[in-house]
């Protein structure tokens, strides 16, 4: 459920987070490790990462690779 991970997030974090895109794919989890093991050293602290406009993009079309459907896509 994204909207209850985002609350998660949301708590004790001083900036106001905000979804995105949501995807369903069949493998979110390897997804996650991939990219987790690719950012690694942009890795800031626990799940957070310092990554560039174009880190996302690539992440974006990375995930809608394996998407099944998008669920959620706002402009931001």
């Amino acid at each position: 459920d994204p909207t209850k991970r985002l609350t998660q997030l949301q708590t004790g974090n001083g900036c106001k987070l905000n979804i995105v895109s949501t995807y369903k794919t069949d493998i979110p989890f390897l997804l996650e490790k991939s990219l987790k093991n690719k950012y690694e050293i942009d890795r800031t602290t626990g799940e957070w990462f310092n990554l560039s406009s174009e880190d996302l993009i690539t992440i974006k079309n990375f995930v809608e690779e394996y998407a099944i459907e998008t669920i959620i896509e706002k402009e931001g």
